[in-house]
C-alpha cells in the first residue's frame, strides 16, 4: 500500500559508513524499498555526533558523494547532528554546505576551493593534513570492533578502536603537515586559522592516546563504562594498572584545559562534555580519579562554564 502523500520520512545513516561497501549497498537498497512505496525521504545526517568526540572524523569524501546521490534519488532535503569542533572537522562541514546549497555541483570541484580561500600559501599542506586522518580512516575502517552486528554506525563498534584507525604514526604524520603549514602561512588570517587547527591537533593527540589508556585499563580490570563492555581480553598486571591509571589522569586533565583554552573559538565542545558530567554519562575521567584516590571535581560543568 502507497504511502500517505503529504508524509515525509526522515532517513537517519551516516554516511561515513558507506567507506564499507556493503553499507553503501544497504542504504541503496533501503532507499529504493521506501520509494516503491512513494515515501518523501528526507536525508537526516550524523555528521558530527558525540560518537566521535570532536576527534577529526573526517569523510568529506562520504558527504559530497552521498548528498549528490541523494539528490539524484529524490531526497527532497537534508539535515543532521553536528558538532562546533571545526578545529578537527572543517572540511566535513565545507563539504555539507556546499552540496547542501547546490547539490547538483560536481563533488570533485568541491574541496580544492576550500584549501584555497580558507589557508593561501598553506593550501597544499593543510589539504595534506586532513587528508593524513581521512585516508588512515579509509585504510583501517575494516578495524572497527564488532561488538554490534552491523556495517552501520555503531558507539560499541567505535569507542575502543580509535587508536586502530587513527595510529600514532598518522597523528605524527599530521602533526609534520601541519608544522609545514604554519611555515608557509603569512602572519594574518592564513597563519590564524593555522591556529586554530593547532588547538585541533592538540586535543587529537591527547584524546587519541587517552582513549587507548581506557581502553588498556578496561583490558587490566578497571571498570569503565563503554570500554569494560565491549574489551574482550582481560590481564592482571597491577604495576601497568598502577602507571597507566596515572598517565590516564594527566591525559584527562589535559584534555579538560584544552576544552577551555579557547571557549570562543569552534574547537572542542566543552559544553557537550559539562552536560555528560551532568548526566553521569561517559565518566572515565572520574573513574580514574576514584581508581587513585584523587577527589576534586571536574573543571568543566555547567556551573564552572555559566558561574553566576
Amino acid at each position: 500500500k502507497a504511502l500517505e502523500p503529504n508524509l515525509y520520512l526522515s532517513f537517519v545513516y551516516q554516511s561515513s559508513a558507506q567507506r564499507n561497501p556493503e553499507n553503501l549497498k544497504e542504504w541503496r537498497e533501503i532507499v529504493a524499498g521506501w520509494q516503491k512505496l512513494g515515501a518523501k525521504l528526507v536525508v537526516r545526517e550524523g555528521w558530527g555526533n558525540h560518537y566521535a568526540l570532536d576527534l577529526p572524523y573526517l569523510h568529506y569524501g562520504q558527504i559530497l558523494t552521498n548528498l549528490a546521490e541523494a539528490r539524484r534519488l529524490g531526497f527532497t532535503g537534508a539535515y543532521g547532528d553536528g558538532t562546533k569542533c571545526f578545529a578537527t572537522q572543517a572540511p566535513n562541514f565545507w563539504a555539507i554546505v556546499r552540496m547542501m546549497w547546490d547539490p547538483e555541483r560536481d563533488p570533485s570541484k568541491v574541496m580544492p576551493d576550500f584549501y584555497a580561500s580558507a589557508y593561501g600559501p598553506a593550501a597544499g599542506a593543510m589539504e595534506a593534513y586532513f587528508e593524513s586522518y581521512n585516508r588512515a580512516l579509509d585504510e583501517n575502517w575494516s578495524k572497527l570492533d564488532h561488538v554490534v552486528d552491523t556495517t552501520g554506525m555503531a558507539y560499541a563498534n567505535l569507542i575502543g578502536a580509535w587508536r586502530r584507525l587513527i595510529p600514532v604514526e598518522v597523528v605524527a604524520a599530521a602533526e609534520t603537515r601541519l608544522q609545514e603549514a604554519e611555515r608557509l602561512a603569512p602572519p594574518g588570517e592564513y597563519a590564524d586559522r593555522i591556529r586554530f587547527h593547532r588547538l585541533g591537533q592538540s586535543y587529537t593527540a591527547t584524546l587519541l592516546e587517552l582513549l587507548d589508556a581506557y581502553r588498556r585499563l578496561a583490558e587490566l580490570g578497571v571498570r569503565l563504562d563503554s570500554f569494560s563492555s565491549v574489551v574482550k581480553t582481560r590481564v592482571s598486571d597491577p604495576q601497568e594498572r598502577d602507571a597507566l591509571l596515572r598517565r590516564a589522569y594527566d591525559l584527562g586533565e589535559e584534555r579538560e584545559k584544552l576544552l577551555l583554552a579557547h571557549r570562543d573559538w569552534a574547537g572542542p565542545s566543552e559544553a557537550l562534555y559539562a552536560f555528560a558530567n551532568e548526566k553521569g554519562l561517559r565518566q572515565w575521567h572520574a573513574e580514574v580519579k576514584k581508581a587513585l584516590g584523587i577527589n576534586h571535581p571536574s573543571a568543566v560543568t555547567r556551573e564552572t562554564l555559566n558561574p553566576p
